[in-house]
């Protein structure tokens, strides 16, 4: 912990340090420099040590200070006995006496980030921020260390309150550093005008022969200046603006003089968005000439990009055949000339390639590759050995803000390898070759299949939605591991449960619970499987078990808002009313006045279903007031404007008012079937049957839209409609899709009961 301190501080300070492997776990203590004598360092407690008292009276910000450092250092000595918390309350007292003084700022803003208090740190850093520029350097930071946590959202809201609340010393140089670093906070994210609007003023500014930069804070403004000068054209060149990533790229030029291909390169970008192509190509050849690197594969699919344009694709191939011929080491050509041979089906081809440029290390680049061709010429034991070693090296993220920090190659990397995982799910002949040789391996004596192997025949079973060789692939790399993951049964419980094998994933929740493992059997982590269980319980109709495994999971977390709506939830689901309407009660009443997000959330979502039991046993009234809670407290909420709507338009009132708050929910999710169909129902009760027709005909073809009730309305507006017919059909539809719940709801089956033929009843 304090090796992490350490590091987080030298971040906020602008520095690095290197940590050597044999870092020890403490600081050592600290000795006199004197040799032997030890010092007895006083206790610490809750004062303060005093401070000297002049004869002279000192001046009240002199005394303010020595008070402050008197208070910081008792922090000091609090922290190194890790009482953080008083070590908290001392820096406190420092910054409360003296506003001014930086130091106890860093110290608050260190602590309050590694113990995950985010806002705290942020508004310590943002005070010292305000109060001198000193205090510049932490809010920047903090916001970086946000940005490695990938939470560049609240990097770029910290930097911006920073702007909007300037200490009264700010020069010029902070104002530009903070726009340079907003400027790439925005691009991250992808906020490109915004971006634009930074690094514009940072431009502006370098540019400008009169300004009152000084040459140090020039070289404080760019850093590395051909790094930040070609960011700042990438933008540029993102945004259209030519003219000024032309600028910028020039100016990088500068700064990579090494390098000239670089600027070849940039400019040939600016070429392809400026519809030149052909002064692009000219460019970009400069770039092959120099057998610089550095672009990856951008370069090789900017040149595909510019042929496929000209209509010139049949000169893509020739050309990087000659470019790697010329630059035989280079591994992104070749994995690039690698792609283009499969995929213009010259496998063989490929597959040397591959293999002479994947290395004894195996580059996951070629692995990949490898895979995608093993897939296409049927060989399922090099495809189950290539696509294993893949994925235990091949990084694996959705995050477009991780992905837009990834070099091309990188990128590209990550992009492919899912595609290629759900391409060989989808291919009956591949899973059938892997499923048949996994199984081959298993009945070999000497156990070929290893534990990555198995488990990613899983994982493809699970995507190919094929249950019973997931369940025996999944089962096996479980017993292969002493202390299994929770991952390998959380994954196996929910792939039952989307298959609706209720009662399997109940067994594998148990499995887990029941496990050796000593990290399975942790509290917490029993109590989460103990939680997920009674889910699964419940949906098998097993009530009684799933009230004792939420039982158990209450034990062991007592204080999750999250277990104890999922108890109340168990009743609502097996439509046991009172006991429903108890607990979600107690939801709300134990956690309504807890202003953390969690709390909130569960607290929402516990109005909802209490709303819908209300109304359940008959009290719209009481439904409605637990609707218009929420709809105070959060009057954009869709799902509110939708539930609050559709009750009222179910009862005929408010029916104009209800109308708009469902419009409402409907531009926030124009596809979310619950929603199309309250817009359907709105529009019948007042009388445009042609126009509710239609929304519930959207409805019902949409995944999750095949719902009793949706097909009972839209059999209703047919029947207004005067296609007698067509509505019957409907109506039987939902009265069938009724019947087969597990919990029928008789009030709905009568209400559709009614409407039906005598002889179509049954």
């Amino acid at each position: 912990m304090a090796l992490i301190r350490l590091t987080i501080l030298c971040v906020f300070l602008g520095q690095s340090i290197a940590v050597a492997d044999d870092t020890p776990d403490a600081p050592p203590q600290r000795s006199g420099g004197s040799g032997g004598i030890a010092v007895d360092v006083q206790q610490v407690a809750d004062d303060p040590a005093e401070p000297f008292v002049p004869k002279v009276p000192t001046p009240d910000a002199e005394k303010a200070r020595q008070q402050a450092m008197t208070w910081y250092m008792t922090g000091q000595l609090r922290e190194g006995r890790n009482d953080f918390k008083g070590a908290l309350e001392a820096y406190r007292r420092a910054i409360e006496v003296a506003p001014a003084e930086i130091k106890p700022y860093q110290s608050l803003v260190t602590i309050s980030y590694t113990e995950n208090d985010r806002e705290s740190a942020k508004k310590y850093a943002l005070q010292a921020a305000e109060q001198s520029r000193e205090g510049i350097p932490l809010a920047r930071g903090l916001a970086n260390l946000l940005v490695r946590a990938s939470e560049t959202s609240q990097a770029i809201e910290v930097l911006e309150k920073v702007q909007q609340s300037p200490p009264g010393d700010i020069k010029l140089v902070d104002e530009l550093v903070l726009d340079r670093d907003l400027g790439l906070f925005n691009r991250l994210v992808m906020n490109t005008d915004t971006s634009v609007e930074h690094y514009r003023k940072v431009m502006s500014a370098l540019q400008d022969a009169e300004s009152a930069l000084s040459p140090s804070e020039r070289d404080e403004i760019l850093g590395d200046a051909g790094e930040t000068y070609e960011q700042m054209g990438k933008v540029f060149l993102d945004a259209k603006l030519a003219d000024l990533a032309v600028t910028a790229f020039d100016e990088a030029g500068k700064f990579n003089k090494a390098t000239p291909g670089i600027h070849s390169f940039n400019l040939a970008m600016v070429y392809k968005e400026t519809e030149q192509p052909e002064k692009a190509l000219e460019e970009l050849d400069k770039y092959f000439d120099a057998q610089l690197q550095s672009k990856g594969r951008e370069a090789y699919q900017l040149l595909a990009d510019l042929l496929e344009g000209l209509g010139r694709q049949e000169e893509l191939l020739p050309k990087l055949e000659e470019l790697h011929d010329r630059d035989a080491r280079n591994k992104s050509l070749a994995f690039f000339l690698a792609d283009q041979y499969e995929s213009q089906g010259h496998l063989d081809e490929a597959e040397e390639l591959l293999k002479e440029t994947v290395g004894r290390r195996a580059d996951p680049r070629g692995l990949v590759g490898l895979a995608s061709v093993y897939r296409r010429q049927h060989r399922p034991k090099p495809l189950l050995e290539a696509i294993a070693q893949a994925y235990q090296v091949v990084p694996q993220t959705e995050d477009a803000e991780a992905l837009e920090r990834m070099d091309s190659d990188m990128r590209a990397l990550v992009e492919r390898f899912p595609e290629l995982m759900t391409e060989i799910a989808e291919d009956e002949e591949a899973m059938d070759g892997l499923v048949a040789q996994g199984r081959q391996m298993i009945a070999e004596d000497d156990g070929k299949l290893d534990f990555f192997q198995t488990y990613v025949l899983g994982k493809l079973s699970v995507q190919a939605e094929r249950v019973e060789p997931a369940q025996e692939f999944y089962q096996l790399a479980i017993d292969m591991q002493n202390d299994p993951p929770a991952q390998l049964f959380l994954e196996l419980a929910d792939a039952l449960t989307d298959a609706e094998k209720y009662g399997e994933a109940a067994s594998v929740y148990g499995q887990a619970t029941e496990h050796t493992s000593t990290n399975l059997q942790r509290t917490a982590v029993r109590s989460v499987f103990k939680l997920y269980q009674s889910h699964v319980l419940e949906m098998d109709g097993q009530t009684e078990a799933a009230i004792a495994a939420v039982a158990e999971a209450r034990q062991g977390l007592p204080d999750n808002p999250r277990v104890r709506f999922q108890e109340a939830w168990i009743y609502y689901h097996a439509h046991r009313w009172e006991e429903a309407i108890d607990r979600f009660q107690e939801v709300i009443d134990t956690y309504g006045a807890k202003d953390d997000e969690e709390s909130k959330s569960i607290v929402r979502s516990t109005r909802f279903s209490l709303s819908a039991v209300w109304v359940q046993v008959g009290n719209m009234v009481k439904g409605e007031e637990v609707l218009e809670v929420v709809l105070e407290q959060e009057p954009d909420n869709t799902q509110v404007n939708n539930d609050l709507g559709y009750l009222w338009a179910d009862q005929g009132k408010n029916l104009e008012q209800a109308k708009t708050m469902i419009e409402k929910a409907l531009a926030a999710e124009p596809e979310n079937p619950a929603y199309l169909d309250s817009m359907g129902w709105v529009l019948f009760k007042l009388g445009d049957y042609e126009k509710a027709r239609e929304y519930l005909e959207q409805a019902v073809n949409l995944p999750g839209g095949g719902d009793s009730t949706i097909f009972d309305h839209l059999g209703d507006a047919y029947d207004k409609l005067m296609q007698t017919e067509k509505a019957v059909e409907l109506w039987q539809k939902a009265f069938d899709q009724e019947q087969t719940k597990p919990y029928p709801d008789d009030k709905i089956l009568d209400r559709i009961k009614a409407k039906l033929p005598a002889e179509a009843e049954e």
